[in-house]
């Protein structure tokens, strides 16, 4: 929520040395952080060719907020950040608890990878239920974007809150990581369509979800019509989560497990669990086994692999 951008020398960091320089920006000038809101900040970074992009929650009208995409060219004395991509949707602060339209700041997603020349970012359905299977809302949605024209396309829709994304480019899917609501955290598999084609893929939210609702949500006629939470995708015409965490771990990134024997290996990281978890896929991305846990006793928001030095660096929440 500071807006800072910080830089380090990763052979310092190496040796134990946390020394960071900071390069001064102008999203403070922008005015997209309320400090009295804890929910409203950068969710990821992305860096494409000579650009920095961000996403960020943004009030584009009165008590209206969306995900947004900025981008800087990148300079180290200075990062102007400009608006990439925006939306004309928002969703209200206004709550109806009647029928549970009740906004919900942290359901943003935000997740932004790169495929192409698309970005590809992940939209969170902020809490409203009627938005994830509208196919004209950006909410509840995986959108490609082009980094040219800036149009977007849907990828896939009928998600809740998509914090983690992989670009498995030689299969060409994404798997992606879901906080589900109570309970039915799950990973997804989402085949990359064809260019020429517009059938995007639905995996139920909210109508289907192995999870169930928390105890404040009254269970009504407009919740059993709008989310009845199927226990089966399936049936209903929906896709089946990959692999269902339930308990919920308060699922975070998901990235491949580059030492591993196993192609299909990867490490998905949680904050609720404090803890990684080595998840392993069969050959069609059907099914997956978790063949290990690693305690790492901090909430883990984000990981990434540094393919010369052969290490993983975690960014943990509490200390």
């Amino acid at each position: 929520g500071s807006g800072k951008t910080i830089y380090l020398n990763k052979d310092n960091l190496n040796k134990g040395i946390f020394g960071y320089k900071t390069i001064p920006n102008n999203l403070l000038e922008l005015d997209l952080f309320n400090q009295k809101i804890n929910w409203t900040g950068v969710k990821d970074i992305k860096i494409i060719n000579d650009k920095i992009f961000i996403s960020v929650t943004k009030e584009i009208k009165k008590n209206c907020y969306t995900i947004s995409v900025m981008s800087a060219k990148i300079n180290f004395d200075f990062l102007k950040f400009e608006d990439f991509f925006v939306s004309n949707q928002c969703v209200s602060l206004d709550k109806e608890i009647k029928a549970f339209k009740y906004f919900q700041g942290y359901q943003t997603g935000g997740r932004i990878i790169n495929y192409r020349n698309d970005l590809v970012l992940t939209v969170g359905d902020f809490n409203d239920w009627t938005l994830p299977q509208n196919k004209n809302s950006i909410f509840g949605k995986i959108l490609a974007i082009d980094l040219n024209s800036k149009k977007s396309k849907i990828l896939s829709l009928g998600h809740r809150n998509p914090q983690g994304l992989l670009l498995v480019s030689d299969r060409k899917l994404l798997v992606s990581t879901e906080h589900g609501p109570k309970g039915g955290d799950e990973v997804n598999i989402i085949k990359l369509i064809p260019e020429d084609s517009q059938i995007a893929k639905n995996y139920g939210w909210p109508k289907a979800s192995y999870g169930v609702h928390y105890d404040v949500v009254p269970i009504n006629s407009f919740t059993k019509k709008i989310a009845p939470l199927y226990k089966s995708h399936k049936k209903y015409g929906f896709i089946e989560p990959s692999k269902v965490f339930s308990p919920s771990i308060g699922i975070s990134e998901i990235i491949k497990y580059e030492l591993s024997e196993n192609k299909n290996s990867y490490f998905v990281s949680s904050l609720k669990e404090k803890k990684l978890f080595k998840l392993t896929f069969d050959n069609d991305f059907k099914n997956s086994n978790i063949e290990e846990t690693l305690e790492i006793n901090e909430r883990i928001r984000d990981i990434i692999f540094d393919e010369k030095l052969n290490n993983y660096y975690m960014y943990l929440e509490n200390s």
